[in-house]
């Protein structure tokens, strides 16, 4: 997964965050205080969120930028 790809969200980010839509674009690697080094933000629904970086197992993308 890089800056720029579409992905589709499991169930657990859609109802955690209350989004209308389980796709979202990955806008930039979002550096972390803990040992998981970094985690996403991501545009979904009409605004941002933050995503950890577990969704590069559990999310697939469906459209990746170049």
């Amino acid at each position: 997964m890089k800056i720029g790809d579409m992905i589709l969200l499991t169930t657990g980010p859609v109802r955690h965050f209350g989004l209308t839509n389980p796709t979202a674009v990955l806008i930039a690697k979002v550096p972390r205080q803990d040992d998981l080094e970094y985690g996403w933000l991501a545009f979904a629904s009409g605004r941002f969120i933050r995503l950890g970086r577990q969704i590069e197992q559990s999310c697939e993308v469906l459209n990746a930028k170049g």
